[in-house]
C-alpha cells in the first residue's frame, strides 16, 4: 500500500489496538448526562474513556423529526451549511439543530429554510447565522483523491476504486462510534460501508456495529492526520451518499442557499502532503499578509504549498508543486482560473491553469467546471497542481502566486468602499 493507505489504516488501528477486546463498551464518545444518552439534556459530558475521544465531533449536529419522536444526526460542512440524509426530514425554516463543543457547551442553530436534495439521499440546509468557530466544520476528500490512494489486493481483491477496503469511522443515533470498511462506490455517488474482513486485525470486529432504524443521517468519516474527513451520512444500514462524489452539486446548492454568492464552499483536506513536502501556510489578507490568524472583519484566504519531497537536480527532470486555497473569509476560496481546451479531433478536452483570478473572474466564472457552451470555457478551482522544470521555477511560481492573490484580496477589500459621485438625471424631452 501507499503512504496514505498505510496512514489511514494506522489512524484506526493504533487507536483500537491499545484497548482491550471488550472495548466495544467504550464506544460512546459522549453527550451523556448521568449515564443517560437522552437528547437533549444539559449539561453534556463527553466520555473520555472512548477510544476515539481525541477526535473532534463538535461538528455533528442533531435535530428532531417532524413529530419529535426520533432525532437524527448531521454534519457541519461550513459555518452556515449542514449535510444530512434527505429522507429523514423536510425543513421549512425555524427548526433547531443542536451542536456540542469539546467542553460540553451546546449551541442551538436555526434553520433558514428548505433544504436542497442532492444525489441518492444527500441534502444541504442553510442556517440563519454562522455557527461559532469552536464547533468544527468537516473537510472532505478532494475530487482527485484517487491519485493519492492505491489499490491493494489486501483491501479489495477485485480492484476498482482506490478507496475500497479503507477503514472508516461511523456514528449511530446514541453517539457510539464504530469502525467499518468501505467496500463500494457507485456511479451515482453512493458510498457503501461494511464490516472488517479479509486480512485486517480481528480486533476490529469488537468495534463493528450493525446499524438500525433511527441511525439514519449520522456521519461517516475517514481519519487522516487525526482529523475526521467527512465521507457520507447514513442512508441505509450499509450505505450513504458520498459527498465528494457529489462535490460540484453540493457547492452549487451551497451557493443557491446563500443567495447566489459563494462565500462558503466545501473545504478540501489536502492529500498532496503524502508524497509532497508541506510548506508553511500563507494567509493573504490586507491587514495580516504573513501568517494565519482569525480574519475578523478582514478579507483573507490561506494558501498552503506542497513541494515535491524527493528531488535531485542530476537525477530528476521535473518538479511538482501544488497550492491549495482554504479557510477563506469574505471571499470564495476558488481563486485559480482554468480554461478547457480540445487536445485532439475526437472531442477530448483538458483543463489548463491560466492564472490567479481577477475580481471580475471571481464574480463571473463558475466553480468546478464551465457552464453550457461558453467560449472560452472558463471556470475556477481552489488548487493548482503543476509540474515544472525545476525546484527554482516552483519557488518562483509560489512567490508570484502569493503576490497575485494578495493583489486580488486587496482589490476585493478596496471595492467595499464606494464614493458618491455627481448624480445624473435622465429625463424625457
Amino acid at each position: 500500500m501507499g503512504a496514505l493507505d498505510d496512514h489511514c489504516h494506522a489512524q484506526i488501528d493504533n487507536r483500537i489496538w491499545d484497548n482491550p477486546a471488550e472495548a466495544d463498551k467504550q464506544t460512546m464518545v459522549g453527550w451523556v448526562q448521568n449515564d443517560n444518552p437522552a437528547w437533549p439534556a444539559d449539561p453534556f459530558v463527553w466520555n473520555r474513556k472512548c477510544w476515539a475521544t481525541d477526535l473532534d465531533f463538535s461538528g455533528v449536529g442533531t435535530f428532531w423529526n417532524a413529530d419529535k419522536t426520533e432525532w437524527f444526526g448531521c454534519a457541519l460542512i461550513s459555518r452556515r451549511h449542514v449535510w444530512f440524509a434527505a429522507h429523514v426530514k423536510h425543513f421549512v425554516g425555524g427548526e433547531t439543530i443542536n451542536f456540542i463543543d469539546n467542553d460540553g457547551v451546546t449551541y442551538a442553530a436555526t434553520v433558514a429554510g428548505p433544504e436542497i436534495d442532492i444525489g441518492v439521499d444527500g441534502a444541504v440546509v442553510y442556517l440563519t447565522a454562522d455557527v461559532p468557530a469552536r464547533y468544527t466544520h468537516y473537510r472532505v476528500l478532494p475530487t482527485d483523491y484517487e491519485d493519492y490512494f492505491e489499490h491493494d489486493p489486501a483491501d479489495w481483491p477485485s480492484g476498482g476504486n482506490t478507496l475500497k477496503g479503507k477503514p472508516t469511522l461511523f456514528m449511530d443515533q446514541e453517539r457510539m462510534v464504530y469502525v467499518g470498511n468501505l467496500i463500494g462506490l457507485h456511479s451515482e455517488g453512493e458510498a457503501v460501508m461494511w464490516r472488517a474482513y479479509l486480512n485486517y486485525p480481528i480486533r476490529r470486529d469488537h468495534y463493528w456495529h450493525e446499524l438500525h432504524d433511527g441511525d439514519s443521517s449520522s456521519p461517516k468519516w475517514i481519519v487522516i492526520e487525526d482529523e475526521l474527513v467527512l465521507m457520507a451520512v447514513h442512508w441505509t444500514t450499509v450505505s450513504g451518499t458520498f459527498i465528494t462524489g457529489n462535490y460540484a452539486a453540493v457547492n452549487a446548492a451551497m451557493n443557491t442557499l446563500q443567495g447566489g454568492n459563494s462565500d462558503y464552499q466545501l473545504d478540501d483536506f489536502p492529500l498532496s502532503a503524502f508524497g509532497m513536502e508541506t510548506g508553511s501556510p500563507y494567509m493573504s489578507s490586507p491587514s495580516s499578509p504573513s501568517s494565519p490568524s482569525s480574519c475578523g472583519p478582514n478579507i483573507s484566504v490561506v494558501l498552503t504549498p506542497q513541494f515535491q519531497r524527493d528531488y535531485t537536480i542530476s537525477e530528476h527532470v521535473g518538479f511538482r508543486l501544488r497550492i491549495d486555497a482554504n479557510e477563506a473569509c469574505g471571499m470564495n476560496k476558488n481563486c485559480f482560473r482554468y480554461y478547457q481546451k480540445p487536445i485532439n479531433l475526437v472531442g477530448q478536452i483538458e483543463s489548463v491553469f491560466s492564472g490567479v483570478c481577477s475580481w471580475p473572474d471571481m464574480e463571473e466564472l463558475p466553480v468546478g467546471e464551465p457552464e453550457g457552451d461558453t467560449s472560452p470555457a472558463g471556470f475556477r478551482l481552489s488548487y493548482i497542481d503543476l509540474v515544472v522544470d525545476s525546484e527554482t521555477i516552483a519557488n518562483a511560481i509560489w512567490t508570484l502566486i502569493k503576490e497575485q492573490v494578495d493583489e486580488l484580496v486587496q482589490t476585493i477589500k478596496d471595492g467595499e468602499t464606494l464614493e458618491v459621485a455627481e448624480a445624473h438625471v435622465a429625463m424625457s424631452t
